[in-house]
């Protein structure tokens, strides 16, 4: 089971955009981060397992992957918490909706936000300069906490969902997809084509032995010899 979505990291005083990909497999129960992450990052495990289960979701005892790309450049931000816990969520088919549907709407987005052990959305500390840098990449959609929302707000051209919760962003998520499902969905047209009306019938017999038929406006018979 596989999910991918979108974070920032903060490279200097620039933002940058993550890849987060999250694998969950059949194995001894295991919950790694991969892709150079610093000592933040890496207690991510523990915020995120104690978020989804305080969420009212269930943590997968499953062998779980989460890699961040690019590789090559360290990982430094609480923020990346939200996009892993949705990553996991997503992986082990908790989020309501198809996942074509899911991946569709994601595709574009930027999660960013810390999570307190009781699923609460905190601020994060250089979600500007990431936001910057996602408009820069073409990601038009953030979801982030409360307070980071107010100030990413003054960006033109951004859309932003400003949440409280882990809980109160899945919300707003399966609200989205399932309303892009109901707009995808094929309408059958059926058209419906008038009745050729035969109101009057002329019936002739010429000497020839040949039926002639012709139509007028009434229901009637006329037959001539």
């Amino acid at each position: 089971m596989y999910a991918k979505l979108y974070g920032a990291t903060l490279h200097g005083i620039d933002g940058c955009i993550i890849t987060v990909e999250v694998d969950i497999s059949q194995g001894l129960p295991v919950f790694d981060i991969v892709g150079l992450p610093n000592q933040s990052v890496k207690e991510a495990r523990e915020r995120v397992r104690a978020a989804i289960k305080n969420s009212g979701y269930e943590f997968p005892m499953r062998r779980i992957v989460v890699n961040l790309a690019p590789a090559t450049i360290r990982k430094s931000s609480a923020g990346l918490d939200l996009a892993i816990a949705l990553g996991v969520l997503i992986a082990s088919g908790q989020i309501k909706g198809r996942k074509a549907n899911i991946s569709a709407l994601l595709n574009r987005c930027l999660f960013m936000g810390e999570l307190a052990l009781d699923g609460s959305l905190l601020p994060t500390f250089g979600t500007l300069a990431m936001s910057l840098a996602g408009l820069e990449a073409n990601y038009s959609t953030i979801y982030t906490s409360v307070e980071n929302g107010h100030t990413l707000k003054a960006i033109p051209n951004l859309t932003i969902y400003g949440e409280s919760s882990l809980q109160d962003i899945i919300t707003v998520l399966e609200d989205q997809v399932k309303s892009k499902s109901n707009s995808n969905s094929k309408q059958v047209k059926i058209e419906k084509h008038p009745a050729k009306h035969i109101n009057e019938v002329h019936i002739q017999v010429n000497h020839n032995s040949e039926l002639q038929i012709n139509y007028d406006s009434d229901l009637q018979i006329h037959c001539e010899n």
